[in-house]
């Protein structure tokens, strides 16, 4: 299993100055950070 985190997660930018990471994307599970 390989770790995640914000430095190795695909990040994208939403809103003016809000940061998302996805530490777990597949089709039956979502997880992601998320800096507002």
């Amino acid at each position: 299993m390989t770790v995640i985190s914000r430095e190795n997660a695909e990040h994208y930018v939403w809103g003016e100055r809000c940061d998302g990471w996805h530490l777990v994307k597949s089709t039956s599970l979502s997880v992601i950070q998320e800096k507002v």
